[in-house]
Formats: structure tokens, sequence, C-alpha cells
């Protein structure tokens, strides 16, 4: 005689995998929004359009992986506005944006002494300080894409924003998050 086989137990073993699947594929997401502070955006979805300035120096220095586990990545480099001259430097922090067609985030960073930069633009007689910066980026609480990085200097009493172009893109697939120069002026039909 045979046996009927009861369909619970044929079809635990392919949902309990495709559970565990769902689970390894979604869990660094879950983490990152849920339980990881370091790394996520401050806000999304600013307006970037009406605030293009065109008196600023920047570099960036570094683009690396900083912690594996987490998937947490360190962009630095240093910034400045000479828009308003009368002004030091350190009157405005240093946000980094991410921004694509349809998408942008920001992200804090720390500012740090950067006595090269410093010394090198000593020639425009205005108060440098503290021009370098340092954020980090959790690269599970962005979605996947190519994003255009910007720079956004943010007075810290005045309702100023002054927002630049890097020409610095960052593109996260499943298998890459790297930095690299916008050879396809990417950035230039993102703002348009």
């Amino acid at each position: 005689m045979i046996k009927i086989l009861k369909p619970h137990k044929t079809y635990l073993a392919p949902i309990i995998a495709w559970i565990l699947l769902i689970i390894y594929l979604f869990a660094p997401r879950i983490h990152a929004y849920n339980i990881e502070k370091e790394g996520r955006p401050l806000s999304k979805n600013i307006d970037i359009s009406e605030t293009m300035e065109k008196n600023h120096w920047f570099f960036i220095d570094d683009f690396s992986n900083i912690d594996k586990k987490n998937n947490l990545y360190r962009l630095s480099g240093w910034a400045f506005s000479t828009a308003t001259p009368d002004e030091p430097t350190n009157e405005y922090k240093t946000e980094i944006v991410l921004f694509s067609k349809t998408k942008n985030y920001v992200f804090e960073s720390q500012p740090h002494k950067r006595n090269d930069v410093v010394d090198t633009f000593s020639y425009l007689e205005i108060e440098i300080i503290k021009p370098g910066f340092s954020g980090v980026i959790n690269k599970f609480a962005i979605n996947y894409g190519n994003f255009c990085v910007g720079l956004q200097l943010t007075h810290t009493e005045k309702n100023i924003r002054q927002f630049f172009v890097t020409n610095k893109v960052l593109t996260y697939t499943p298998f890459t998050f790297e930095l690299s120069d916008d050879t396809n002026s990417l950035c230039e039909v993102y703002l348009n």
C-alpha cells in the first residue's frame, strides 16, 4: 500500500530554508536601520536645487572600510567656503550628501584640524579653522544605486546652507561599494 505524504512534512524544509535566506539577506539592513547608530543618515531627500555655491575649496582624501562586520565606511577630506570671508570657517559644519535623481541622504561629519590646508590657503586671508572633516556611512542605511557625493556647509547659527558637488560617485551594488570620479557627468544629470 502506498502511503500518502502529508503536505506539511514535505514542504517544511524548503519553507525553513526560504525563511533563513530572507533573514540572512535582510538582517544587516534591519540592524542598520534599527540598532546601529553610527553611519546612519541625519536626513533624507533634502532640497539641494537652490543651494549651489561657487566660492568653495575642497578635497576628498580617503574613502575606506573601517568595520567590515557592520559595513561602515569613512569618507574624509577637507572643505571650506570663501562666500563669507568675514566669518571663520568653523562657523559652518560640513555634512556629506549622497544624491541621485530620486533620493538623497545627508550624513554627519566631525571637524578636525588640517594645518596643511591652513598653510596652503593662507594667501586667501580668511580665518580657516578646522577645515577637515570625517564622516561615517553605513552602506546598509542607503539603497542600491549610483550616488553623487556632495558637501553641504551649514551655518551653526544662521539659516545659511552652501551645497557643492565633489564630482565623485559612490556606486553601491550587491557586490560593490566604491568611490570613483564622475567621468560620465552623472552628477550634472542628477542636478538637472
